[in-house]
């Protein structure tokens, strides 16, 4: 049993590893931050002159990353991201990029606007902050599961003798 304790959490925590730079492992990404993958897809629905409303795949993972941006407005809701118009970049190293306007609604009344484009690094920090939370969990439960196999080991050593 220790052996297999042993071996068990060692895997977790190559997993764990392999987690924490799944940049290179889409499936992990897919099966890992599914937040992730719903707040993509709402924000592709963006790009292509879609609105997104409360219930709908990704709303509530991108309502999160606009309330928790520090120019958020503060005790208030999101009711509804609502496409805008369509720009063509022409700026050095994005020409020919379209970006879509986004106009958000809040529950005080309030609206603002972001973009796209500005969406995406927000896109970014969820994954990597869901990815390494992940990664986390399961490399320190490897490392509980060696450290008590490791435990199980001197306590049968000391009983036998």
């Amino acid at each position: 049993m220790k052996t297999s304790l042993f071996v068990l959490g060692l895997v977790l925590e190559m997993a764990g590893f392999f987690i924490g730079r799944s940049e290179e492992i889409p499936v992990i990404v897919k099966v890992v931050a599914r937040g992730y993958i719903r707040a993509n897809k709402a924000v592709e629905r963006l790009g292509a002159s879609e609105s997104v409303r409360p219930g709908e795949p990704g709303f509530d993972e991108l309502a999160q990353l606009i309330l928790e941006e520090p120019n958020a407005p503060s005790n208030c809701e999101i009711r509804e991201f609502v496409p805008g118009h369509n720009v063509t970049l022409e700026i050095l190293g994005a020409v020919g990029q379209q970006n879509t306007e986004v106009q958000v609604k809040f529950s005080n009344g309030q609206t603002g606007k972001t973009s796209v484009m500005q969406l995406r690094p927000l896109l970014d920090k969820l994954r990597r902050r869901i990815l390494f939370r992940w990664a986390i969990r399961v490399f320190t439960l490897g490392v509980i599961l060696q450290i008590f196999g490791f435990l199980l080991d001197r306590r049968q050593q000391s009983g036998s003798v």
